[in-house]
C-alpha cells in the first residue's frame, strides 16, 4: 500500500499539472488525454488505498447506529405515544372549552333578545322610560369567556402549542408557484428520447462531456 505521504504528493503534482494544461492542436490534445489516463489509474490508487481503510470505518459506524437506534427508537416512540395522548387530551379540553362557550353565548343572546323584544313592546306602548331602561339592560348583556382552570404549570413542563400544518387534498388545484418541476426526471426523459422529446418550458440542448481513455 502506497504512503499517504507519497499519495498527496502525487495528486497535488497531478492538481497542478491539470491547471497549466493549455490545448492549441491536436498534439497538445493528446497529451493532455494520456494525462486523464494517468489521472484515472491515480484515481484508482488512492481507492485501494483508502476504501478498505473507508469501509471498515463505516461497518464500525453502521453498527454503532444499530446499537443506538436499537435502544434509541424505542423511547422516540414511546414519546411519540405519549405525546398524541396530551394531545388528543387537550384537543378534547378545548372541545369542552367551545361547548361550554357556545352555551354562555347562546344564554346571552337569548337575553338580550327578550331584552330587546321588550324594549319594542315598551316603545310600541309609549313607555319610553321602560325601554331605556330595558336598552340599558340590553346592552349589559356580556357573554362570559370560558376559562378552564389548570393546575400550575411546573417549571420545565411539557406544554401544548398549537402550529399550523397542511395536507394536501388536491394536487390539480395547487397553483404553479408552489409546484416544483422534477428535473432529473425531465432530463432523464430527454436523454432517453435522445432530445427529441419536447416539453413546453425546457430547452434541450447538447454538451460536451469528456470520457476518459483507458489506455
Amino acid at each position: 500500500m502506497e504512503s499517504i505521504a507519497v499519495i498527496e504528493k502525487e495528486v497535488s503534482d497531478v492538481v497542478l499539472y491539470a491547471e497549466n494544461i493549455t490545448i492549441t492542436d491536436a498534439e497538445s490534445n493528446d497529451q493532455a488525454d494520456q494525462f486523464l489516463i494517468g489521472v484515472k489509474a491515480l484515481q484508482k490508487k488512492v481507492k485501494d488505498t483508502f476504501d478498505p481503510i473507508v469501509k471498515k470505518a463505516k461497518d464500525t459506524h453502521t453498527e454503532a447506529c444499530n446499537q443506538k437506534n436499537k435502544h434509541l427508537d424505542p423511547l422516540l416512540e414511546a414519546e411519540k405515544t405519549a405525546k398524541n395522548k396530551m394531545g388528543d387530551w387537550f384537543k378534547l379540553c378545548e372541545a369542552e372549552k367551545a361547548r361550554l362557550q357556545a352555551e354562555i353565548d347562546a344564554k346571552a343572546k337569548a337575553e338580550k333578545d327578550a331584552l330587546d323584544k321588550q324594549k319594542a313592546e315598551a316603545v310600541a306602548s309609549g313607555d319610553l322610560q321602560a325601554a331605556a331602561n330595558l336598552e340599558k339592560q340590553a346592552n349589559e348583556v356580556i357573554a362570559t369567556k370560558v376559562n378552564v382552570q389548570t393546575e400550575e404549570k411546573k417549571k420545565g413542563a411539557s406544554a401544548p402549542i398549537k402550529v399550523w400544518k397542511t395536507r394536501i387534498k388536491d394536487e390539480a388545484l395547487i397553483p404553479r408557484d408552489y409546484l416544483m418541476a422534477n428535473e432529473k426526471k425531465i432530463n432523464d426523459m430527454v436523454v432517453a428520447s435522445s432530445g427529441s422529446l419536447i416539453i413546453p418550458g425546457v430547452e434541450n440542448y447538447q454538451d460536451v462531456v469528456i470520457r476518459a481513455g483507458r489506455g
